[in-house]
């Protein structure tokens, strides 16, 4: 009796090792997620794999960066690794007025109310600083400058291109979305929402 209860304990643990290993080659396999822009209307359009606002007065355009590398920068390179979403954004002022991006009006938010708000140099440091000492330089030499942080004021023909860094989304949503709630031309206000669906990344 004792030795038929050894043999089943043994079947056992021989399934569940070998779906433990399934799951893990399965895992292996999972393409990483991405946003991917999809065509809405006018002014908002896909153009390749870039989520486009344009009107005569402005353009704004964001396209994720989705691997490591892509933006020259190894502390970026390990927030992408750990799930942050993170987009080149630039906005070219086409308007005889200055252009104001205020990046505390933007948000990025899914369709399982996930909301996250642009990571500011402070933020940055903090994750840097508990990544260790090159996290710290890579942030000082390789990305300070490079991202949205505060104000931008852009004069007439001007443009910008920085990056854009979120924290992970919680999961499960299949839709999202970058929401600038103001961007200031002169002295009116404009509303910009790009629509993005999640889909998988081949490696």
């Amino acid at each position: 009796m004792f030795i038929r209860i050894k043999i089943s304990l043994l079947l056992l643990l021989l399934v569940l090792a070998v779906s433990i290993i399934g799951c893990a080659k399965k895992d292996a396999s999972i393409e990483a997620l991405y946003l991917m822009p999809v065509g809405g209307m006018p002014p908002v359009i896909a153009v390749g794999e870039s989520s486009v606002f344009e009107t005569e007065e402005l353009r704004v355009s964001l396209s994720q960066v989705k691997k490591p590398g892509e933006a020259g920068s190894n502390m970026i390179d390990g927030l992408l690794e750990d799930g942050y979403i993170i987009f080149w954004m630039e906005i070219r002022n086409n308007s005889g007025e200055r252009v104001i991006y205020n990046p505390s009006l933007t948000a990025l938010r899914d369709s399982r109310n996930g909301y996250r708000k642009p990571l500011d140099y402070t933020s940055l440091y903090r994750i840097a600083s508990r990544l260790g000492k090159e996290s710290v330089r890579s942030l000082k030499a390789e990305v300070g400058g490079r991202f949205y942080d505060s104000n931008e004021r852009l004069s007439s023909g001007g443009s910008v291109t920085k990056l854009l860094i979120f924290r992970p989304l919680p999961g499960g949503a299949k839709k999202a979305r970058v929401v600038i709630k103001e961007l200031y031309v002169g002295t009116s206000t404009m509303r910009v929402d790009f629509p993005f669906v999640f889909r998988e990344l081949a490696e």
